[in-house]
């Protein structure tokens, strides 16, 4: 069966969507955060999806090399995407990379801002796309496709509420092909 997974589903509103759009897949939501974790299993009913409450970091490596479709990551923690921790989080998306199917397709939907929440000038912006995009393609990735608009499909609240202040906090859309 085709597997879709979720790292950090929150409050399961995106994965309750994708299960109704992805009927024949099976869609794993990953979520650490207890309290968001117990919204998800009341949100979401369908009977393929299963939710684990536990760390990405443990479950990722636990799955069967090449056996994974799509890892979904949506407002990731500036740990696992952030330019100055880039050596603690390249390790982690190197597993995701070996998890991935040939043609396994990582999503990543981030915000880009400056530390002071100041408005993202278009060289800062572009700059940190750039890097980010070269430390995919440095574990193995090829870039399908990067864009400050992201599919609908893929709209949270929390992303809704970024793109509302679109001077200090730039969003961009990353989709990567193994």
């Amino acid at each position: 069966m085709k597997t879709i997974i979720e790292l950090g589903c929150g409050d399961g509103v995106l994965i309750n969507r994708l299960s109704k759009m992805y009927k024949n897949y099976l869609l794993v939501g990953i979520e650490l955060s207890n309290e968001k974790f117990q919204n998800s299993v009341n949100l979401v009913a369908a009977k393929n999806v299963k939710l684990i409450n536990d760390s990405f970091e443990n479950i990722v490596p636990k799955l069967e090399n090449n056996s994974i479709d799509k890892f979904l990551a949506i407002l990731p923690d500036p740990k696992y995407i952030d330019l100055r921790n880039q050596n603690s989080w390249k390790n982690f998306y190197v597993k995701v990379f070996e998890k991935l199917e040939k043609n396994g397709v990582l999503i990543i939907i981030t915000e880009i801002t400056n530390e002071l929440l100041n408005p993202v000038s278009q060289e800062q912006y572009n700059s940190e796309i750039n890097k980010i995009e070269h430390i995919f393609r440095s574990i193995g990735f090829k870039t399908v496709h990067v864009s400050h608009n992201y599919p609908s499909i893929y709209s949270t609240n929390l992303l809704k509420k970024f793109s509302k202040d679109p001077d200090r906090i730039k969003i961009v859309f990353y989709k990567f092909l193994k």
